[in-house]
């Protein structure tokens, strides 16, 4: 699930993509959605997975907002390393590189260990969603600009 951009990069990307799934044989495994989609849809299709994988090579971005969306659907994130998630790593496994090697060698590591890993994992993700609740978060700012009032207007406190 990856909207395709209307740049010849990113159109080429998708063909390249599409033509790799066809010759591999991997139509019945592999489900590409390059459309533009709105957030509960693209949702629900990353739900429908086993795992969400993040695999960016090059990035001048300092933080992503799309892994956070793959927190949200409960299933495991994996990141290739880099510091554009570095506000998520206790929270997201890292592969071991961001080449084909690595992301591979990573990911036939992690599907194949069944030592419950995956299952700590989904938990430490869904307690630090709970910390980062915008509910929880706006609730949390409110009360400390309403303290933050009463104690300025409380008599011999100075501001």
């Amino acid at each position: 699930v990856n909207a395709e951009y209307p740049v010849e990069a990113s159109i080429q990307e998708t063909v390249l993509c599409r033509r790799l799934i066809q010759e591999l044989s991997l139509g019945n495994r592999v489900t590409l959605i390059s459309d533009f989609l709105e957030d509960t849809e693209s949702l629900a299709w990353l739900s429908l997975s086993s795992c969400i994988v993040f695999p960016y090579e090059l990035t001048q971005e300092s933080s992503s907002a799309a892994v956070r969306w793959g927190l949200t659907t409960g299933k495991s994130v994996y990141c290739t390393p880099l510091p554009i998630f570095d506000d998520v790593r206790d929270v997201v496994e890292f592969l071991p590189g961001t080449d084909i090697a690595g992301i591979e060698d990573g990911l036939v590591s992690i599907l194949s260990d069944h030592s419950g890993a995956r299952e700590e994992l989904t938990n430490k993700q869904q307690e630090w969603l709970s910390d980062h609740d915008w509910r929880h978060l706006s609730n949390r700012l409110k009360n400390l600009l309403h303290s933050h009032a009463i104690n300025k207007s409380a008599p011999g406190v100075n501001g």
